[in-house]
């Protein structure tokens, strides 16, 4: 087990990249994800929306009913 970790002796290489790419994506995520919140709060005040609704699913309802064709005569 110890010998996996060790990667014939480039373990340190091999799990300092892991590690700078975690925490480079960790970066790159966070920052996109405020950028795209700014961006969504300046279009809402820009239109004059007001924050967008929250939609509950009732997951416990199935569906009854079977396919429903649509057909169009010309």
């Amino acid at each position: 087990m110890l010998d996996f970790i060790k990667f014939d002796g480039y373990g340190i290489f091999i799990w300092s990249s892991y590690v700078s790419t975690f925490i480079v994506l960790s970066f790159l995520f966070i920052k996109t994800k405020n950028s795209l919140k700014s961006y969504e709060n300046k279009y809402l005040n820009e239109f004059n929306f007001s924050t967008p609704l929250k939609v509950k699913i009732n997951k416990k309802k199935r569906c009854t009913g079977g396919i429903i064709s649509h057909t169009t005569s010309i």
